[in-house]
């Protein structure tokens, strides 16, 4: 993912002033072409998500639906 850092310093900061368990929800993450939305669910456990929501519907597709 181009923006990794960035998205860890929202999750980070996020978890950081929350009190409550943070939750993702994210769509299959096509980047350059392949999913990743296996690479980030690891990060995101380390950076102290406590649940991960991976939509099986890329975005590409929502229009069509």
């Amino acid at each position: 993912m181009g923006r990794s850092r960035k998205f860890e310093q929202i999750v980070t900061g996020m978890q950081a002033v929350m009190d409550v368990p943070l939750t993702v929800k994210l769509r299959t993450g096509i980047y350059d072409n392949r999913n990743i939305a296996h690479e980030l669910v690891p990060q995101l456990r380390d950076w102290g998500v406590s649940l991960t929501t991976v939509s099986p519907v890329p975005v590409s597709l929502l229009s069509t639906i």
